[in-house]
């Protein structure tokens, strides 16, 4: 299994193209979503796609703020063999 993380942090306008490129691979994949303390419609975005995808999970940085923070959170969760943000 390979494991996407994405952190995200007031992305709106970018995060649902990401998701859609995710969403449209083949193969054994998980996709960690890490919420980075976002105030836009980041989170309902992400939500939609983990609601329609299994592939796709939802997390909230549990570490320092800022992108090394939720890369770090998305590793604590990661179950790939294989890591990539």
């Amino acid at each position: 299994m390979i494991t996407v993380i994405v952190p995200y942090r007031n992305a709106e306008l970018y995060l649902g193209r990401c998701l859609k490129s995710l969403h449209d691979q083949d193969g054994d994949f998980e996709f960690l979503l890490v919420n980075d303390r976002s105030e836009d419609g980041g989170p309902e975005i992400a939500a939609s796609y983990a609601n329609e995808d299994g592939r796709f999970k939802l997390l909230d940085n549990e570490r320092g703020p800022g992108v090394s923070g939720a890369r770090n959170t998305g590793l604590d969760h990661a179950a790939g063999k294989w890591i990539t943000f």
